[in-house]
């Protein structure tokens, strides 16, 4: 229950700036992610709630390898 409290927020964080914008992300990827957690785990037959967990991980994994990129182009650049 912890992880789908925190992992939303902190990939918003990765991704925004504005608290507005970190707000309306936050909910989309939560939502998305307990959406397709739960239909993901209706096909392989595990319980939802940790496949909605590994998919926010995934998630944050995703945003945090875009932002370190990101960070290291503009580094690079100047």
């Amino acid at each position: 229950a912890i992880a789908m409290l925190i992992a939303p927020g902190a990939t918003a964080f990765l991704l925004t700036r504005r608290f507005e914008a970190m707000v309306a992300v936050s909910m989309l990827i939560a939502t998305a992610c307990a959406f397709f957690g739960v239909y993901l785990s209706f096909f392989i037959d595990s319980a939802p709630a940790p496949t909605i967990v590994v998919l926010m991980a995934l998630v944050f994994i995703a945003a945090f390898i875009k932002t370190t990129v990101s960070a290291s182009r503009a580094a690079a650049a100047r």
